[in-house]
């Protein structure tokens, strides 16, 4: 992701989910960055880079957007 400012949003997820992504981040900390905001940018970027998504993206122009 480039150095743009980077937006706040807030999403709720399961208890369970919060715990595993705690936990996880702790023990990959030696890897990278494991911040819960790297953890959900990465997520995001999973999602975004889907072949359906990106269809939807390209055939709205949605990339322009940004």
């Amino acid at each position: 992701m480039n150095k743009k400012k980077k937006k706040e949003i807030r999403v709720y997820i399961p208890a369970g989910m919060d715990k595993l992504i705690r936990a996880l981040s702790v023990l990959k900390n030696g890897e990278k960055d494991w911040s819960l905001s790297a953890i959900a940018e990465e997520a995001f970027g999973d999602w975004l880079a889907k072949a359906d998504n990106q269809e939807l993206i390209e055939k709205h122009r949605l990339d322009e957007a940004e």
